[in-house]
């Protein structure tokens, strides 16, 4: 899973995200290493891209959470952006 390269990475974004991230936000992160810095230094994620990963993750699980559990955002992008 971790060892997508970095176009995979932002088409995994592009697809998952919703439409008000920006085209300049995305060249934003791309230029500001999201796509290819670790999450941490030694901890979890400590791998090329792993900022990534963890992000996706974090999106993906408040997603799942929103909704199994029901809830309501005042803006239903919310777990994404978050994430």
């Amino acid at each position: 899973m971790h060892k997508w390269d970095v176009q995979q990475r932002i088409r995994d974004f592009e697809e998952r995200i919703p439409p008000i991230f920006s085209e300049e936000l995305k060249e934003y992160m791309v230029e500001g290493g999201f796509f290819t810095g670790p999450a941490s230094a030694g901890h979890h994620g400590a791998f090329e891209g792993g900022n990534f990963w963890h992000s996706r993750m974090v999106a993906m699980l408040l997603r799942e959470y929103t909704d199994r559990l029901g809830l309501e955002w005042e803006r239903p992008e919310s777990p994404e952006i978050i994430g």
